[in-house]
C-alpha cells in the first residue's frame, strides 16, 4: 500500500508539471527557460529560445475573430466574425464571414496598395459577397507625423429578389486618425451609405475605432458606432483579436 501511494504521488507531480508547461511564443521552449520570450512563430530557435535563423518571407497572414453587438429599435443584434487576410507585397486578399441573428454574410475581396507620393497611401479593391453581390472600393490616407486623414468609397451591386427589387449601395466615409502612443491607433469617422431598399433615407453613423498592438504578432481592436439617421442602428460595438505572421 505504501508503494502504491508513492506511485500515485509521483504521477500527480509529473502530470502537474506537464500541465504547468507554458510557451507563449510557441517556439518549443518553456517560458521560464526562454531567454528570448517573443520570437516569431516562423523563427528557428536554440535551446534557450533565441533565434538561430529567421525564415523571412514576403508572404504574410493574419487571422482575426470577434464579436459585435448592435441595437436597432430595441432589437438586439449579435454577430460572430471570422476574417483571414493574405499579404504579398502590395497585394492582399481577404476572406471573411459574419454570422448574426439577422443574416449570414461571406466576403471574398482582393486589394492593391500603392504610394504615389510620400505619406500618401491609396488602396483599391474588388470582390464578391458570396452568391449575390459585387463589391468595388477605393480608399485614400495621408499621414503627417502622428496624424492621418482618410476617406473611402464603396459600391455594392445588389441582385433583386424574386419579389423585391433592390438598388445598388453607394457608401463613403471620411475621418481623422492619430497615434496617442506607439502601439495604439485611434480614429473617428463619419459614414454615409444608401440603403438597398428604395425610398429609404441614407444610413449615417459616427464610429470610433481603436487598434492596439500587443506585440509583433498579437493585436486587438475595439469599435463603437452611433447612429445619426433614423435608418441606422441606434448604436453598436465590436471586439476583435488577431494574430499576424
Amino acid at each position: 500500500m505504501k508503494y502504491f501511494k508513492l506511485l500515485i504521488l509521483l504521477s500527480v507531480l509529473t502530470n502537474s508539471h506537464l500541465l504547468a508547461f507554458e510557451d507563449f511564443d510557441l517556439d518549443g521552449v518553456e517560458d521560464v527557460l526562454d531567454d528570448c520570450p517573443n520570437t516569431l512563430i516562423t523563427d528557428l530557435v536554440d535551446i534557450n529560445g533565441c533565434t538561430i535563423k529567421s525564415l523571412s518571407t514576403p508572404h504574410h497572414f493574419d487571422i482575426i475573430i470577434g464579436e459585435s453587438y448592435a441595437q436597432e429599435d430595441d432589437i438586439d443584434i449579435y454577430a460572430t466574425n471570422l476574417q483571414i487576410d493574405y499579404y504579398y507585397k502590395q497585394f492582399s486578399f481577404q476572406v471573411s464571414t459574419s454570422y448574426s441573428s439577422e443574416d449570414n454574410t461571406n466576403y471574398l475581396v482582393a486589394y492593391y496598395n500603392f504610394n504615389p507620393i510620400q505619406n500618401l497611401k491609396i488602396r483599391v479593391g474588388a470582390g464578391l459577397i458570396i452568391e449575390t453581390d459585387f463589391i468595388a472600393s477605393t480608399s485614400i490616407s495621408y499621414s503627417l507625423d502622428k496624424l492621418n486623414i482618410f476617406g473611402g468609397y464603396n459600391l455594392t451591386t445588389v441582385e433583386d429578389d424574386k419579389n423585391i427589387k433592390y438598388q445598388d449601395i453607394n457608401s463613403f466615409n471620411i475621418g481623422l486618425g492619430f497615434y496617442p502612443m506607439k502601439k495604439l491607433y485611434s480614429s473617428l469617422s463619419y459614414n454615409n451609405s444608401t440603403s438597398k431598399y428604395k425610398d429609404v433615407e441614407n444610413i449615417e453613423n459616427i464610429s470610433l475605432y481603436n487598434f492596439y498592438s500587443i506585440d509583433d504578432n498579437w493585436f486587438i481592436t475595439l469599435s463603437f458606432e452611433y447612429g445619426v439617421s433614423e435608418s441606422a442602428n441606434d448604436y453598436g460595438e465590436g471586439f476583435k483579436v488577431g494574430y499576424y505572421f
